[in-house]
C-alpha cells in the first residue's frame, strides 16, 4: 500500500473514533445538563432612525456607476 493510502485510513479510523466517543454520553442514557442561556431583554425598533445608508449591494468599485 502507498503511504498516502495508509495515512488517509489511518486519519479516517482516529477522526471516526473521535466522532464515536463524543456521542457516547448521548448513548449511555445518562440525563444531560441543561444549558444555562442569558437573553436580552426586547429590543425596540425605530424605523425613523436612519444609522447607514445602502446604495446597492456587493463590493464593487466601478466609478463610473456613481
Amino acid at each position: 500500500m502507498k503511504m498516502k493510502e495508509k495515512f488517509t485510513r489511518i486519519l479516517s479510523s482516529v477522526v471516526s473514533g473521535a466522532l464515536l466517543l463524543s456521542g457516547t454520553p448521548m448513548l449511555s442514557g445518562s440525563t444531560p445538563t441543561p444549558l444555562k442561556a442569558e437573553a436580552a431583554s426586547a429590543c425596540t425598533i425605530n424605523t425613523n432612525k436612519l444609522y447607514q445608508s445602502i446604495d446597492g449591494f456587493g463590493g464593487i468599485n466601478h466609478p463610473e456607476w456613481y
